[in-house]
């Protein structure tokens, strides 16, 4: 058995996780009992140098053309994850 956690985080976490079972194809297996059902992942986050997350700020320009009327706009991501370019 083994497992494989999947985050994007940019800041520590604590999360509850379904326990499953999955194949040499990484396809879950059904039909076994699992214990525990759910495991506790605490994990601290530090960026590497140079990275740093910057807010972003949506700011909408110009008009909707003629016979057409805007009546949504979302945006979920409130910050970026931003990291220097380095030269090779």
């Amino acid at each position: 058995m083994s497992s494989k956690i999947f985050l994007v985080a940019t800041e520590a976490i604590s999360k509850a996780l379904e326990v499953g079972v999955i194949d040499e194809n990484g396809a879950l297996l059904s039909g076994l009992k699992v214990t525990p059902k759910k495991i506790n992942v605490d994990q601290q986050i530090s960026l590497l140098g140079g990275f740093k997350n910057v807010a972003v700020k949506v700011v909408t320009k110009g008009q909707v053309a003629s016979g057409y009327r805007l009546t949504n706009i979302q945006f979920h991501r409130r910050t970026s994850h931003c990291f220097p370019i380095i030269p090779n």
